[in-house]
């Protein structure tokens, strides 16, 4: 198994075994392969782990939602829904912190694209 799979097999398996049932993101699929420009995460998985159920038509799979969000395994939540159920004022802080973040790793991941072809990192 290469470095990139076992990480990802590891972190969601290590999520799953650590007992966490709650998983809180900032970033969505959307946000990293079109705002950032790293579309690989969603696909490796996909190859590693999305197969068709028995009897699923192609357009049924291809429907699927990449993300599973409530499963045997975990809920997952995304910042901003949750940001969403607090009183006005903590909500206004949450989004505030979360655009900080966001606006931070914007710029960390433009000097990523920029120099990513030219260290050897894999599907640069």
């Amino acid at each position: 198994m290469t470095p990139v799979l076992q990480s990802l097999t590891s972190g969601l398996s290590g999520i799953t075994w650590s007992g966490f049932d709650n998983v809180y993101y900032l970033f969505t699929h959307t946000d990293t392969s079109s705002s950032f420009a790293i579309p690989h995460d969603i696909r490796i998985l996909e190859e590693v782990f999305k197969v068709p159920v028995p009897g699923e038509t192609p357009e049924q799979y291809q429907a699927r939602p990449y993300y599973n969000k409530k499963n045997a395994f975990l809920t997952s939540i995304a910042i901003d829904e949750l940001a969403a159920q607090l009183a006005e004022d903590e909500r206004r802080d949450v989004l505030e912190k979360a655009h900080n973040i966001r606006q931070r790793y914007a710029e960390l991941s433009e000097g990523y694209q920029k120099d990513k072809g030219n260290v050897g990192i894999p599907l640069a």
